[in-house]
């Protein structure tokens, strides 16, 4: 009984490509190349007399259920984001993810020479 059922899918067709599971990040991502001069890289920050954090900026790739549930998904095209990773001069460390207009800001400032956290802005 075996057989018969498997020729029976392989007719209507059963045995095509699956729909994947997860989104597909191989070399399908949109690489924004506003971001390639911050990319993995680490910086100190300070303000006028005294150093504020350490930061370092990590670019990773990111990929939005479009439509879909269970197996049946569509994925957006995988597109990258940055995140801070920031350790202050008091120890306390904190961590943003920024993609879409908060990126535009924060990319806009940073090639004024601006550095912002949610507490302050450094230079």
């Amino acid at each position: 009984m075996r057989p018969a059922l498997t020729a029976a899918r392989t007719d209507v067709g059963w045995n095509t490509p699956r729909v994947p599971w997860k989104p597909p990040f191989t070399d399908l991502v949109e690489v924004d190349h506003r971001l390639d001069p911050y990319r993995n890289r680490g910086a100190s920050v300070g303000d006028t007399d005294r150093r504020v954090m350490r930061v370092y900026v990590q670019v990773d790739s990111l990929s939005t259920q479009r439509s879909g549930c269970l197996w049946w998904r569509v994925w957006s095209t995988p597109r990258e984001f940055i995140v801070l990773h920031m350790l202050m001069e008091d120890g306390t460390y904190d961590d943003a993810w920024l993609w879409g207009t908060p990126l535009d800001e924060e990319l806009l400032d940073w090639s004024q020479g601006i550095f912002g956290t949610r507490a302050e802005r450094s230079r």
